[in-house]
């Protein structure tokens, strides 16, 4: 599990379970230099007290600067003074409230000691909670990153269906117009089957993704539509693999691509012209070919 994946409260957890075995590990290493459980037991509470509330510091400052990777060796002369200050603390706080001899000079000849155990819990926490906070930032842009693109992506969609509605629309007015005097009946079920395209164009929602075999069943509107337009000269041949049709894919993504073949295909040009599609399962990624 990630650093960054772990939860505040689960974090705390951590810390406390971590200082709790410390101040006990620090407790009896003083106690087998022949201090008794009073002398062992203050001597590590009062110590590391001074040196969670520096790291409660530090860490909060590393909340709001956080130095990048190159720099973290900048940090050390930092941990180091901090280290020493604990300890200096503790030696006052050791002057105040003890006249214990042998204490006080076990406090004096372990003073090093103490300052290199503080620089290294400083450290410590320092570097678990810069990874911490680098990670939960690095997974922070990465989500803004993909909140961006699918943004981008609805967008191009939603301009898309802008441009491509009208478009069509008027081309199949046209049509219908064409036909109302040569060939009415032709004329009514092209209202009749434009009235349906549009009806499913409008009640599709962008954030959805449609089944292929759904939107395959839409596109059929569309293309008999195109027959009525074109007559024998446009000619649909496809070839669906069944286990595509279950796959999802972005709304009205087909049709744009059929219209640029039918446009390309049939224009300039008076012969019959064949546009394929076919769609076919590849390592599980839907791939969708439409040739002219």
């Amino acid at each position: 599990m990630g650093l960054s994946r772990i939860s505040y409260r689960g974090f705390a957890l951590y810390l406390a379970i971590g200082w709790a075995c410390w101040i006990t590990a620090h407790a009896y290493i003083v106690s087998k230099f022949g201090f008794n459980a009073a002398i062992s037991i203050s001597d590590s509470l009062s110590n590391n007290l001074i040196l969670m509330i520096i790291c409660f510091a530090a860490a909060n400052a590393l909340r709001f600067y956080r130095p990048s990777k190159n720099n973290l060796v900048g940090l050390i002369p930092g941990i180091f003074i901090l280290a020493i200050l604990a300890s200096k603390a503790m030696g006052w706080l050791v002057n105040e409230v003890t006249n214990d001899e042998s204490y006080i000079n076990f406090f004096l000849m372990s003073f090093p000691v103490r300052v290199a155990v503080s620089f290294l819990i400083i450290g410590c926490t320092a570097m678990v909670i810069w990874i911490w906070q680098n990670n939960i930032e690095k997974e922070k842009e990465t989500e803004r990153s993909a909140v961006a693109s699918r943004l981008a992506i609805e967008a191009e969609l939603f301009q898309l269906r802008r441009q491509l509605q009208p478009h069509f629309l008027f081309n199949s007015l046209n049509s219908i117009n064409a036909l109302l005097i040569s060939r009415p009946d032709e004329a009514r079920k092209m209202i009749t089957m434009l009235s349906d395209f549009l009806r499913g164009t409008l009640v599709k929602d962008d954030s959805s993704q449609p089944l292929l075999k759904d939107e395959l069943s839409h596109l059929q509107l569309y293309l008999e539509i195109e027959k009525v337009r074109f007559g024998h000269r446009l000619i649909i041949e496809s070839t669906i693999n069944e286990n595509t049709l279950e796959m999802s894919l972005p709304p009205l993504l087909l049709q744009p691509v059929l219209e640029n073949a039918i446009k390309f295909g049939l224009y300039n040009t008076t012969g019959e012209v064949v546009i394929k599609l076919e769609s076919v399962l590849i390592e599980g990624i839907l791939k969708i070919v439409v040739t002219n």
